[in-house]
């Protein structure tokens, strides 16, 4: 990020959420590139995919100071791809981060998790993948979560597209996750 000759910030492996909280800091989400562990099979649709731990939450101060808020976070990669964490967005007083797509195994794929701004600690969780098994909302064949994006309202009010499940949800503190719409 910034000038080629004059990086603001490198050792990013595709980047993919930007967000600037009130005092100008900003937050890069940065997926990871995998690592160690491989799982999967090459076929013609598919893959071999390697998991790890590095995917990164990232804040820049105004002064150019780089900080990692959030080091070692899951993360799987193919060649040209990765999945991890790709969303950043802050309210008042939460850090909503989005992880999409990922291994079968980690805690975190498709998920949609709210921290609190002050001490870190998770406040919600939104796990996307039981929602998909469970209700099917598409109806396809295929039982599949990618959380790609989500946008969170003044009020809380949360909207989470989800291109594998090819819906689009809607998440409040008193109603939990809905559908909104799918396609």
């Amino acid at each position: 990020v910034g000038a080629v000759d004059n990086p603001m910030v490198d050792g990013l492996n595709q980047p993919r959420g930007l967000a600037f909280d009130a005092d100008g800091n900003l937050y890069i989400a940065d997926p990871g590139i995998g690592g160690d562990i491989t799982f999967g099979e090459e076929t013609e649709f598919s893959q071999v995919r390697s998991a790890g731990a590095t995917s990164q939450l990232l804040m820049i101060a105004p002064d150019g100071t780089q900080t990692v808020m959030l080091p070692h976070l899951p993360s799987t990669g193919t060649e040209g791809e990765s999945g991890g964490l790709t969303k950043v967005q802050l309210t008042e007083d939460t850090l909503w981060l989005l992880f999409g797509e990922g291994a079968p195994f980690q805690p975190f794929t498709d998920a949609v998790i709210a921290l609190d701004r002050e001490t870190m600690r998770v406040k919600h969780f939104i796990d996307l993948m039981p929602y998909e098994t469970l209700y099917n909302p598409d109806g396809t064949d295929e039982i599949y979560s990618n959380a790609h994006d989500l946008f969170v309202t003044d009020s809380g009010f949360v909207y989470i597209i989800d291109t594998g499940a090819n819906t689009l949800y809607t998440w409040d503190e008193n109603n939990g996750l809905a559908v909104l719409q799918v396609w």
